[in-house]
C-alpha cells in the first residue's frame, strides 16, 4: 500500500548580539531610568540584568539622562540590580520578559551604603511606550492551565481580541492543514508564522506549520496591527512562537492522552458505536549541561489513530463482462476500429488490450447482489514530532542557540475513484 508522507524539517542557529530585526522576534527588551529621591537623573550607574533561570548576566551603564536599556534579552524571569557608590543598592526581582516585549523598570536610589539594599518584588511596567504596534501574548501559564483539545497551542489564539475562525489541527496531515486564523478580517492564510524567529510556514500554501506540543512551548505572541515594515510580509498578523529552553534546574514531563470507543457514548442516531483507538503521547526534558553556560531541551510527541474502517463501494466488471458479454447493456456498443455495431454486444476477446487484461487480474469481482464491490477502507495515521534546542551563554554580551524541528505524518492513500 502506498504511503502519504509529509515531513517538515527546520534547523536554525541564532546569535543574539544586538537588537537586529531577527533578534527582536526571539527576544525582548528591559529598559528604564535611574533617579534619586529628588527625581533627578543619575548618570554612570551600573545596572545588571540577571536571568533567574539560566544565570545569564548583562551589565550596562546609564547615560547622561540616567536611562539604560538591555536589548535582545532571551525571554525569562530577571532580577534588575542597580548599584552606585554613595547610594543603597536597588534590586527588583521577578521581572518577567516575554518574546517581543519591552518591559520598563525604573529605579529610585536612596543615599546610603552599598551594603544596604532595597529589594522590590514584582513585574515591571508592561506598557510599551516605544512602539504603537498592537499585540497579544499567550503565556506559559495559559498554555499549561487552559484546556486544549488536540494539543495545538495555536488554538489559544482565539483568546486574543481581533482573532477569529482559528483552525489548529491536531496533526498536520497535508499541505493545507496547518494552522490558520482570521485577524481583523484578513484572509485566514495571510499570517506570518515563526518558530524561535525562523520562518515557520508552508511556502506554497502560505499556511503555518504545527508547533511543538504545549510542554515544549514557552509562549507565543501575535502582532495584529501596526507592526513594522520589517515584519510585514503578510497582511494578517505576525505569530512568534518561542520554545522552552533548558535552565539551571532539570525539568521534565511525560504524557499520554487516550481515546477509544469503550469510553464513548453511542450517538442517538447511530445503532452502534464506531470503533476508534487514538493515542497521543510523548515526553519533554531540559536542564543544564554546564551550569550557567550550556543548556539542552528536547521534546517528542507521537500520535496514533485507528478509526473504524469505512465502507467503499464501486461497480467493477462482472464475470460476464470480463468474457466480453455486455448483452445486459441497453446501449449499442461499437467496434472502435471499424465503427461497426457489435452484434448482441458480444465482444471478441481479441479486442481486449493486453495491458487492460493484466490490470483486470488485480480488480476483484463484485460481491453484492446489486453488482457492486464493497470493501472496508482502513485509515490508520501515524505522526511523529521531534524538537531539540541547545542554548549557550557565550559571554556577558553574547548568547547563542540552535534548534532542530522534525514533523512527519504517515497515512495510507485513501481509496478514490470508481475502483478501490
Amino acid at each position: 500500500m502506498q504511503t502519504f508522507r509529509r515531513a517538515a524539517i527546520l534547523f536554525a542557529a541564532v546569535v543574539l548580539l544586538n537588537p537586529t530585526v531577527f533578534g527582536q522576534a526571539v527576544s525582548g527588551v528591559i529598559h528604564g531610568a535611574v533617579k534619586d529621591t529628588s527625581d533627578a537623573s543619575i548618570p554612570g550607574v551600573s545596572v545588571t540584568a540577571i536571568n533567574e533561570e539560566t544565570g545569564l548576566q548583562r551589565s550596562v551603564i546609564t547615560g547622561d539622562n540616567g536611562n539604560y536599556s538591555f536589548e535582545a534579552l532571551p525571554p525569562g524571569t530577571y532580577t534588575i540590580a542597580v548599584e552606585m557608590p554613595g547610594f543603597k543598592r536597588f534590586e527588583q526581582q521577578g521581572v518577567r520578559l516575554s518574546v517581543g516585549q519591552a518591559v520598563r523598570v525604573d529605579a529610585t536610589l536612596e543615599i546610603g551604603e552599598l551594603s544596604e539594599s532595597i529589594t522590590v518584588t514584582g513585574a515591571g511596567l508592561m506598557v510599551d511606550t516605544r512602539t504603537a504596534e498592537i499585540s497579544g501574548l499567550v503565556d506559559d501559564q495559559r498554555i499549561t492551565d487552559l484546556p486544549l483539545s488536540g494539543r495545538n497551542v495555536i488554538a489559544l489564539a482565539s483568546l486574543l481580541p481581533g482573532v477569529s475562525t482559528v483552525s489548529a489541527p491536531q496533526v498536520q496531515a497535508g499541505t493545507r492543514s496547518g494552522p490558520q486564523m482570521t485577524v481583523h478580517g484578513s484572509r485566514s492564510n495571510q499570517n506570518y508564522f515563526t518558530l524561535n524567529g525562523t520562518y515557520f510556514a508552508n511556502p506554497s500554501r502560505n499556511t503555518g506549520l504545527n508547533p511543538p506540543p504545549p510542554d515544549a512551548v514557552r509562549e507565543f505572541r501575535i502582532k495584529t496591527n501596526n507592526f513594522s515594515a520589517a515584519e510585514g510580509r503578510n497582511s494578517g498578523s505576525i505569530v512568534n512562537v518561542a520554545t522552552r529552553s533548558g535552565t539551571n534546574e532539570f525539568h521534565g514531563s511525560i504524557w499520554e492522552f487516550h481515546r477509544n470507543d469503550n469510553l464513548n457514548a453511542r450517538s442517538f442516531f447511530e445503532t452502534d458505536k464506531p470503533e476508534r483507538i487514538q493515542n497521543q503521547f510523548g515526553a519533554s526534558a531540559g536542564g543544564p549541561i554546564v551550569r550557567d553556560r550550556i543548556f539542552l531541551f528536547g521534546a517528542y510527541e507521537g500520535y496514533r489513530n485507528r478509526p473504524q474502517p469505512a465502507q467503499t463501494g464501486a461497480f467493477t466488471p462482472t464475470a460476464a463482462e470480463r468474457a466480453g458479454d455486455f448483452s445486459d447493456r441497453q446501449e449499442q456498443l461499437v467496434n472502435p476500429y471499424t465503427g461497426e455495431p457489435i452484434p448482441g454486444n458480444q465482444l471478441s476477446p481479441d479486442l481486449f488490450d493486453p495491458v487492460s487484461l493484466r490490470i483486470l487480474q488485480d480488480v476483484p469481482l463484485p460481491n453484492t447482489p446489486d453488482g457492486r464491490l464493497v470493501t472496508n477502507n482502513p485509515d490508520p495515521e501515524n505522526n511523529n514530532l521531534v524538537m531539540i534546542r541547545n542554548d549557550f551563554n557565550l559571554s556577558d554580551t553574547q548568547n547563542l542557540f540552535w534548534h532542530y524541528y522534525y514533523n512527519e505524518n504517515d497515512r495510507p492513500n485513501r481509496l478514490s475513484g470508481n475502483i478501490p
